[in-house]
């Protein structure tokens, strides 16, 4: 028997950031069956490069809300790595500089997986930080069914 996800049209992506965050927040503590993921400080605060964070997982997450058009994929990939470079080395500095210790930064988009963008991801990754790219379709395939019901 198919699940409720296979049955039903997947989620498309929102066009409102605080929703997206609040989404991967549930998403993400549902997948590792925590309660520790939360979003990092409100709207206007300075955030580091990190959007959600768990303390007890050691990982962060930056959410990034692409709304994809035509022939604008370029443009969003370039916007992209550009973002990843900006907002990886802000949480490097803010993690060094507080002690906090965290060994996996996520970056989280509504834009496809996508090989350039993964690849950048990887590249930063040390002995000590594990990064990765979660694009809207690995998202939607590890999609827990209490989530989908919920969003």
């Amino acid at each position: 028997m198919k699940s409720l996800i296979e049955q039903m049209q997947i989620l498309p992506p929102w066009n409102d950031d605080v929703k997206f965050e609040t989404f991967i927040t549930s998403y993400f503590n549902d997948l590792e069956n925590t309660l520790s993921y939360d979003r990092f400080g409100r709207l206007g605060q300075k955030q580091f490069g990190l959007d959600i964070y768990s303390i007890e997982k050691k990982t962060v997450i930056q959410c990034k809300l692409k709304l994809i058009r035509e022939g604008n994929d370029e443009r969003i990939r370039k916007e992209l790595i550009d973002e990843l470079d900006k907002d990886f080395n802000s949480f490097l500095a803010y993690n060094e500089s507080n002690k906090l210790g965290y060994n996996k930064f996520i970056f989280a988009s509504t834009f496809y997986s996508d090989t350039h963008i993964a690849t950048e991801c990887s590249k930063r990754s040390t002995d000590t930080i594990t990064v990765e790219y979660w694009g809207w379709e690995k998202i939607q395939s590890n999609l827990p069914e209490k989530v989908f019901k919920t969003y």
